[in-house]
C-alpha cells in the first residue's frame, strides 16, 4: 500500500523523487538487511517457536501500518516502514523458508502458488486505494484499514497448525552460525548467482509500482483512481500468468526454458508499456507485462532453495545480507528520475528481465553439457 500511494504522499509531504524513494525503501531496506537475518537465524535455531517468530513478524508489520497511517511528516513515515519492513521479513520470509524444507521436491510448484496468493492480496493495495480515492478517502485510511487486516491475520495464524523441520534438519541447522553462514555462500557461487536474480526482482516489483504510478500521472494525466484501477488489472494478469506457470510445471515443464520465456517476453512488454500512446493501450500493455514479469520471481526463489538443500531458512537470511538491490536501486532510480526523467528510470528496470534471462540461459547451457554422450 505505501507503494501504490507513494505519489500521494510525495505531493502531502511535499519531497522530490528521490527522497520519497529513500523514505519507502532505501532506509527501511538498510535497517531490513541488518536486522532481519540474525532474526530468521536465530528462529531457525530454535524451531519450536518458529511460530513465535512468523506470528510476531506480521503483528508487528501490521502495527508498523497503522502507525503510517497517522505520520506526521516523511521521517515518522519512514520510520514506521522501517518496522513493517522488518516485521515482514521475519514474518513472511520465515513462513515461506518453512513451506520449502516441508516439500523439497516440490519447490516451483508451492513458489508459484506462494506468489499467486500473494498476488491475490496485492490486488486489495492499489483497488483499495482507488475505491477509496474515488469515496474521497486517501492513503492514510487505506494503510489503517490494511493494518487492521494484517493484526487480525497474525491472531489468527497463531492458532492454526504449523509445519517444523524434521529432528535431523534441527540438528543440523543448530550448528550454523553466522561465520559458516557466510563461508558457505562465498563458497557456492550457484546460490549466489541465484540469490542475485532474486535481488533484481525487486526492481519490476514495488519500485515499478511506485515510478510506474508517477509514470500515468506524468504521461496521461491520470486520476488516483486511474492509477489505481489500471495498477489493479496488471495485477489480475499477474494472477493468470502465475496460475499459465504452476499449471505449465504441474505437466513437466521445464523452469528453466519457463524462466527464459517469461523474462525475453517481459523486456518486449516493457517496452511496449513504456510506447504506449493512451491510457487504455497502455494497461493492456501492462497487464500483459505483469502476467510475464510475475512468473521471474517464483522460478528464481525456488532455484536459490535448490542450491542448498534443506538449509531454507539459511537461504532466506543470506537473501537478507545479499540483496543490496533491493535499498539502492530505488534511492539511485528516483535520483535518475529527478534528472533525467521517469522515461529513463523505468527503462532501466529492464534490467531485471535481462538479468534473470541470463541466467536462465546460463542454467540450461549448464543442464546440457551434464547430459550423458552416449544418451539419446
Amino acid at each position: 500500500m505505501p507503494f501504490v500511494a507513494l505519489v500521494d504522499i510525495q505531493t502531502e509531504f511535499g519531497t522530490d523523487h528521490a527522497t520519497a524513494m529513500a523514505m519507502a525503501f532505501t532506509v527501511p531496506g538498510v535497517l531490513a538487511t541488518l536486522v532481519e537475518p540474525p532474526l530468521v537465524l536465530l528462529a531457525d535455531r530454535w524451531p519450536t517457536y518458529r511460530r513465535a517468530f512468523v506470528v510476531s513478524g506480521l503483528l508487528g508489520m501490521g502495527i508498523a501500518l497503522g502507525l503510517g497511517a497517522m505520520a506526521s511528516g516523511p521521517v515518522w513515515l519512514a520510520l514506521a516502514l522501517c518496522m513493517m519492513f522488518v516485521g515482514n521479513g521475519v514474518g513472511v520470509n520465515l513462513a515461506q523458508a518453512t513451506l520449502m524444507d516441508a516439500d523439497p521436491e516440490r519447490r516451483e510448484h508451492w513458489m508459484a502458488r506462494w506468489v499467486l496468493m500473494g498476488t491475490l492480496g496485492d490486488i486489495a493495495g492499489p483497488l483499495l486505494l482507488g475505491v477509496l480515492a474515488w469515496w474521497g478517502f486517501g492513503w492514510r485510511v487505506a494503510m489503517g484499514f490494511l493494518a487492521a487486516v494484517v493484526v487480525a491475520h497474525a491472531i489468527l495464524l497463531a492458532f492454526r497448525p504449523f509445519p517444523s523441520p524434521t529432528d535431523d534438519d534441527a540438528d543440523d541447522e543448530e550448528e550454523v552460525g553466522w561465520r559458516t553462514a557466510l563461508a558457505e555462500a562465498a563458497q557456492n557461487r550457484t546460490l549466489l548467482a541465484w540469490l542475485g536474480g532474486v535481488a533484481l526482482c525487486g526492481l519490476l516489483d514495488e519500485v515499478f509500482v511506485a515510478l510506474g504510478a508517477a509514470w500515468l500521472e506524468e504521461r496521461f494525466g491520470a486520476t488516483a483512481a486511474e492509477r489505481g484501477f489500471a495498477l489493479s488489472l496488471g495485477t489480475v494478469g499477474g494472477v493468470a500468468g502465475l496460475a499459465v506457470l504452476e499449471r505449465g510445471l504441474s505437466r513437466g515443464g521445464d523452469p528453466m526454458r519457463w524462466l527464459r520465456g517469461a523474462s525475453g517476453g517481459s523486456i518486449v512488454a516493457l517496452v511496449a508499456w513504456l510506447a504506449a500512446p493512451d491510457l487504455v493501450s497502455s494497461t493492456v500493455a501492462l497487464v500483459v507485462l505483469e502476467a510475464l514479469v510475475v512468473m521471474l520471481y517464483p522460478l528464481a526463489q525456488a532455484r536459490a532453495y535448490r542450491a542448498l538443500p534443506g538449509r531454507s531458512a539459511l537461504v532466506a537470511a543470506l537473501g537478507g545480507l545479499l540483496a543490496p538491490v533491493d535499498f539502492v536501486a530505488p534511492v539511485l532510480l528516483g535520483w535518475i528520475a529527478d534528472r533525467a526523467g521517469l522515461l529513463v528510470a523505468l527503462g532501466l528496470l529492464g534490467l531485471q528481465p535481462f538479468g534473470l534471462w541470463l541466467l536462465a540461459r546460463r542454467g540450461e547451457v549448464r543442464s546440457a553439457s551434464h547430459v550423458d554422450p552416449g544418451g539419446p
